[in-house]
């Protein structure tokens, strides 16, 4: 038979697919090939025989040389097809034709054996088995053969690849065993067979639960206890902090509850949020298993994170029966959470009676507050039942929150008409008490609901009260009704002013209140106010108005009609006199207490022209206004103006307007205004004065920062000239007010900002700080005044120009506060070098060893601890400040500071305490502390101490990627020798040796120690270790510390406190034991380390 190459193959594919076993004999002995692969698969064509199931062909073809082995583009061989089409006969003759049964294609990465196994034929997986298939070759999903069979539920293919001894510990990508899949199939026979195979019970997966949390999630108890009796840690924690009866118990499952419990379970295991198994049952209000833990002795005492017990939980599930169940098991119900509310709160809040009884039958306390000052009583919503409950069990109705408001007011305010009712008949509530605005419910009752207006009113409300400013009741229903359009109703209305009339208010008395409205509102109506500040805002509703304004008489209304049509930002000092002609009172107030003289002086930052805003002040004085006069907040007109600058900084970019706020305060001073009151928190224009140079010396454009700078040192002036006993004032306040240069003392630039430079037109920021300065103690100001925390000026200093101020104006530099820090330990805590590592302060200009020479002479102490062990090398060595830490170190010695051994003993545990590792320049400092003192230090065994807890708890190499150190060899630093000199004594440097018993002896250069009779000296011993197979590494900084303070006679057998050697803490930390009984030759040490930062200058 004659053919071509390309035919003859063609036709082969053909004769294959056809199962033509005559016509495949005839082109293979014509010379077809037989591992020819087509274009699209790469299919030879042994693969189509296997794909037809034609098993004569796919003999004919191997015996003719077919490669079984070949893979697809897939990467699956003739055998995958085999098995996967379950042609069991076909796959026997490949495998006899050797096939590759370990083969793995493609994208799932499966051998053969995985679809033998899927499709549950034992025979095929036995004979795969046989060929030697890997029964622990994993997918992609880090599968192997056993989970496939364990998902195929066949128990006989599973026990073949167990006992073809299948890895029973395999884990797959989500961290789980076979056995957590047998239990999830519910198979007890597996899980048995798997456990007698040696499947770890206690393997956990990705979220470290174990396969005894499935067992558990699927309720089935036989493998619950199957597990346990396998040795199952019933208290193991998942990454959750649970346990697996926090599962048992949301499944309801008393039986695995019990069995779990059998185990000695924990129940008073908490999770990460704190909660016990109890916490997590209740809110699932399975009643049964709340009992059952609780007879296993569940602590109901114990707490969340949030302070919460067990009986929060039930309160909030609204379980009546659980409830009861965990207080008869002794739960406090006077016990509070973190808000300071007890769980009868939760009960009240959700409205549920018999629970709030059951509370208050157990004890409840019925007037605890929370946090906010707040009793149950204020939790009421809905049930007028839990009022009476709470007011017979001896509620205080009348006890008021943290505002001055009793729960009359917030149910005045939520419009609980029977609620009020309660309060007022059955619990006598007082109706006239008054809040922290001096205001009574009556002032909301009236807004809110003419109803319980009512109520009030024939229970004893007074109608013709005022609060804290002077506002009339009245005044404050006209401003709320005219600004709240949605509230707005024409027939409440009617009602709220019915209620006025029949108390004696006219109609002629409804006018005067809303002229006075009118008039205090004048400012927020017609000026932009609103839209800069939107506490501020006031938009009048014109219905409303239309009502109020028909009560006036004709003249009246026709003036109030005009002015509101006319008046606009240029006409102020116009409206002034017109409603003075009305009858308007200068200092009406609004609701936020502020008059009209308030709001004028904010007119700078809106717009209005300098000269309509000193008209319209000067009118206000002539007219009678108080200059002096405060709002709720405690503000005077020209404390207001100040804080809301202050609160609103972007009105600091408007330079015209800061400029006439400089003439404003001037005409308020002219006029009588106390430049010595104070906020309620004891700050006064000079605090506020300071804020806002703050607040201009961080501004990024400079031509406006030096304009708001030099207007605020006129208005500091002003403030300062002002006819007023100010010194008096600071001397004899007793307040904030004697603190003031706490504030000044923390003025700074940003942190790009160079100091040398002009801040303003006329000073440098230290010139600046000097004016300020002069002028406060000129005020009276006092430069050791201490706060709260016994911190001085000094302590707050920000800057190395402050600190030179201070000094210079008579600040004690020896003063420390409540923690025991100086000045510079103060400055240290805030970190200032983290910014520039060779500044301690912002502004220094020495270099670092100037500077602390400079320091040192002003009598300010770098070297005191605190109680808390924290210094300033501490801080430095924390923040890395390399630069300024060497040079610290170098003044000490070189100034023979060091020589002090109270100085000596804190820098050298300061160092060793530190925790960090990457830092070996550390290891430097220690050798110029010990180097550098003519007096040997003594007692070196506490730095030592600390060097030995860091080895314990933070091991004894470094993470990086230093060579291995062996104890033996000494300890070898990749260093440079001359990076810098060491200080102190030149000296050469004693060498000392480390005996086996951990006492150490001086030796002379070349000579051995008694224990080296055989005439090998240290030398050659420490090369022979280092060929020791059991050397452990020790290359940590600790350890170089270590090693260095044991050669300078540290001694590491002499107990702490606790008596407890060294030795003793090296018991579980063989590296350190080895370390410390290690001989030591000091001449293996080198004698420099370089820093890893340089100065930026």
């Amino acid at each position: 038979m004659s053919l071509s190459e390309e035919d003859g193959n063609l036709d082969l594919f053909n004769a294959v697919k056809n199962n033509n076993e005559s016509e495949i004999r005839g082109l293979l002995d014509a010379g077809a090939d037989v591992n020819i692969t087509d274009e699209s698969w790469k299919r030879t064509p042994l693969f189509y025989a296997v794909l037809g199931n034609f098993e004569n062909v796919v003999r004919v073809l191997i015996k003719a040389g077919a490669n079984v082995n070949t893979k697809d583009r897939e990467e699956k061989s003739c055998l995958f097809f085999a098995v996967l089409s379950d042609h069991s006969n076909i796959a026997r003759v490949l495998i006899g034709a050797k096939a590759d049964v370990n083969a793995i294609n493609k994208f799932q990465k499966k051998t053969p054996i995985f679809y033998a196994v899927s499709n549950g034929n034992g025979e095929l997986v036995d004979a795969l088995i046989d060929a030697g298939a890997d029964v622990n070759k994993t997918d992609s999903d880090g599968q192997t053969a056993l989970f496939c069979a364990l998902r195929s539920k066949n128990d006989n293919i599973v026990r073949a690849i167990i006992d073809a001894g299948a890895d029973v510990n395999k884990t797959e990508k989500y961290g789980r065993t076979a056995l957590f899949i047998a239990v999830l199939h519910d198979n007890k026979s597996i899980v048995q067979a798997l456990i007698d195979a040696g499947d770890d019970v206690n393997k956990t997966d990705i979220v470290y639960q174990t396969a005894l949390f499935s067992a558990v999630r699927q309720d089935n108890e036989s493998n619950v206890r199957a597990l346990i009796d396998a040795g199952a840690d019933v208290n193991n924690t998942d990454k959750y902090g649970e346990t697996a009866l926090f599962s048992a118990v949301r499944q309801d499952n008393e039986s695995n509850v019990r069995a779990l419990f059998d185990a000695s379970a924990d129940v008073h295991k908490t999770d990460d949020d704190g909660k016990t198994a109890l916490r997590s049952v209740v809110r699932e209000r399975y009643e049964s298993i709340v009992r059952t833990l609780i007879d296993a002795g569940a602590d109901v005492h114990k707490t969340n994170d949030d302070g919460e017990t067990a009986l929060f939980s039930a309160v909030r599930q609204d379980n009546e029966s659980i409830v009861r169940a965990i207080i008869d098991a002794g739960a406090d119900v006077k016990k509070t959470c973190d808000d300071g509310e007890t769980a009868l709160f939760s009960a009240v809040r959700q409205d549920n009676e018999s629970i709030v009884r059951a509370l208050i039958d157990a004890g409840a306390d019925v007037n605890k507050t929370d946090n906010d000052g707040q009793t149950a009583l204020f939790c009421v919503s809905s049930s007028e039942n839990s009022i009476s409950l709470l007011i017979d069990a001896g509620a205080d109705v009348n006890l008021p929150d943290k505002k001055g408001e009793t729960p009359l007011f917030d149910f005045v305010r939520s419009q609980l008409e029977f609620h009020v009712k309660a309060l007022v008949v059955k619990g006598k509530a007082l109706i006239n008490v008054r809040n922290h605005h001096g205001r009574t419910p009556l002032f909301y009752a009236l807004q809110h609901s003419p109803v319980i207006a009512r109520c009030l009113l024939e229970n004893g409300g007074n109608l013709c009260l005022k609060d804290n400013c002077n506002l009339s009741i009245l005044s404050f229903l006209i401003e709320e009704m005219l600004h709240n359009e949605v509230r707005f109703d024409r027939f409440h209305l009617t009602e709220q002013l019915n209620l006025l009339y029949r108390k004696g208010n006219t109609e002629k008395l409804v006018v005067k209140a809303l002229i006075e409205v009118l008039f205090c509102k004048i400012v927020p109506t017609c000026t932009p106010l609103g839209e800069v500040t939107t506490s501020y805002s006031y938009f009048m509703h014109e219905g409303c108005l239309s009502e109020f304004l028909s009560m006036a008489d004709d003249q009246t209304q026709m003036t109030i009609e005009n002015i509101l049509e006319q008046v606009s930002s240029e006409q102020l000092s116009q409206v002034v006199p017109s409603f003075v002609n009305l009858g308007a009172d200068l200092n009406s107030v609004d609701s936020h207490g502020n008059t009209l003289l308030h709001y004028v002086t904010l007119l700078p930052f809106v717009g209005v022209s300098q000269t309509e805003v000193m008209e319209t002040c000067h009118l206000l004085w002539k007219y009678g206004a108080s200059m002096n006069i405060r709002n709720q907040e405690g503000h005077t007109p020209l404390l207001f103006c100040l804080s809301e600058l202050s609160l609103h900084s972007e009105w600091l970019l408007r330079t015209d307007g800061v400029k006439m706020l400089e003439e404003v305060c001037r005409c308020l001073v002219n006029c009588g205004t106390n430049v010595n009151n104070t906020l309620p928190n004891g700050k006064s224009v000079f605090h506020l004065i300071i804020d806002l140079f703050q607040k201009g010396l961080r501004l990024e454009d400079e031509a406006v920062r030096q304009e708001v700078l030099n207007e605020m040192c006129n208005l500091l002036q002003l403030f300062s000239d002002a006819n007023c006993k100010q010194a008096e004032s600071f001397k004899n306040s007793s307040g904030h007010l004697y603190l003031l240069l706490h504030s000044w003392a923390s003025l700074t630039l940003p942190s790009s900002e160079n100091y040398s430079r002009n801040v303003t037109h006329n000073y440098t920021f230290e010139e600046l700080l000097k004016a300020i300065l002069q002028l406060l103690l000129k005020c009276g100001a006092k430069p050791n005044a201490r706060d709260d925390d016994e911190k001085t000026p000094l302590h707050h200093c920000k800057t190395w120009s402050a600190v030179k101020l201070l000094i210079d104006a008579g600040a004690k530099t020896d003063d420390v506060d409540s923690s025991g820090h100086p000045t510079l330990l103060a400055a240290a805590e805030r970190q200032n070098f983290l910014e520039r590592s060779d500044c301690f302060y912002p502004d220094v200009l020495e270099y670092p060893k100037a500077f602390w020479r400079t320091a040192i002479k002003m009598n300010l102490d770098p070297w005191t601890v605190d109680q808390h062990e924290n210094s300033v090398l501490s801080n430095m060595i924390k923040c890395k400040a390399f630069v300024l830490a060497k040079a610290l170190m170098e003044v000490t010695c070189e100034d023979k500071h060091i020589e002090s051994d109270t100085i000596a003993y804190s820098l050298l545990s300061t160092i060793c305490k530190d925790q960090s590792t990457h830092t070996r320049w550390k290891t430097n400092l220690v050798e110029i502390i010990l180097n550098s003192r003519k007096r040997q230090l003594v007692n070196l065994d506490v730095p030592l101490r600390y060097c030995c807890k860091n080895i314990v708890e933070l091991g004894s190499s470094d993470d990086s990627s230093h060579d291995s150190l062996h104890p033996s060899k000494g300890l070898k630093r990749k260093f440079a020798d001359n990076e810098f000199e060491k200080c102190g004594s030149t000296q050469p440097m004693h060498k000392k040796i480390k005996t086996a018993d951990g006492r150490c002896e001086e030796k002379t250069d070349g000579q051995c120690s008694e224990e080296e009779t055989d005439g090998q000296c240290s030398k050659e011993k420490t090369e022979n270790a280092e060929n020791s197979n059991d050397l452990v590494h020790c290359d940590s900084v600790h350890c170089e510390i270590a090693e260095l303070l044991l050669s300078y006679g540290a001694d590491c057998r002499i107990p702490d406190s606790s008596g407890k050697s060294c030795l003793d803490l090296a018991e579980t930390c063989p590296e350190l034991k080895q370390l410390l009984m290690q001989p030591i030759d000091m001449n293996k040490i080198s004698k420099r380390i370089p820093w890893d930062s340089v100065s930026e200058r």
